[in-house]
């Protein structure tokens, strides 16, 4: 079980997997994004993309805060159905789960033109894939035009990776901890 930390939600706890490739973002971040994001971004009615979502417990964090809608993007099913069993209260919208993998799904966001809806981007890639990291983020800057104008991207690595930042983007904040690194990037204008 994973506890929701903040918001409408907070105490409430989520399924999670005793699996070695799950790693759940902490608590300590989970506090520390929305702190951050909390001084640049109105949370409510925000339309966040959890990619690599594992648990889903970024979209039920925002979706406690005041998110208007989430949509969790994870490739393996075992994931998918974990988070579409979570029945956390009436009250509160679930996340929009999608079986996908999550570069294909931007790719097919970005060429549907429907890439604008979303305000905020969370992104956890396995951290010895590192590749992946570069090739959305590189997607993300190449079509930034396709994107909200208050894009705010939220990437958790390793504490050792270099992200590339493309034209037109800043890390607003970052913070390591352990093994973990979290950058908070948006828009440089």
């Amino acid at each position: 079980m994973v506890r929701i930390t903040g918001g409408k939600l907070r105490g409430r706890s989520i399924n999670s997997a005793e699996t070695v490739e799950l790693r759940p973002t902490t608590s300590f971040f989970r506090e520390w994004i929305f702190n951050v994001l909390n001084n640049i971004i109105e949370l409510s009615g925000t339309h966040v993309l959890d990619l690599f979502s594992g648990t889903g417990i970024i979209s039920y964090e925002f979706l406690s805060r005041g998110a208007w809608s989430a949509v969790s993007v994870e490739k393996d099913g075992r994931l998918v159905s974990l988070i579409k069993s979570n029945k956390i209260a009436e009250d509160i919208k679930a996340p929009d789960v999608i079986h996908s993998e999550c570069s294909m799904f931007l790719k097919n966001l970005i060429a549907k033109d429907s890439a604008s809806q979303f305000n905020i981007i969370f992104m956890d890639a396995p951290y010895e894939k590192t590749s992946l990291t570069d090739d959305i983020l590189e997607l993300i800057f190449t079509n930034s035009g396709k994107f909200s104008e208050e894009l705010i991207i939220i990437v958790e690595t390793d504490k050792d990776k270099v992200l590339k930042i493309g034209e037109g983007f800043v890390i607003i904040k970052s913070k390591s901890s352990g093994t973990t690194k979290m950058s908070v990037i948006g828009r440089s204008d």
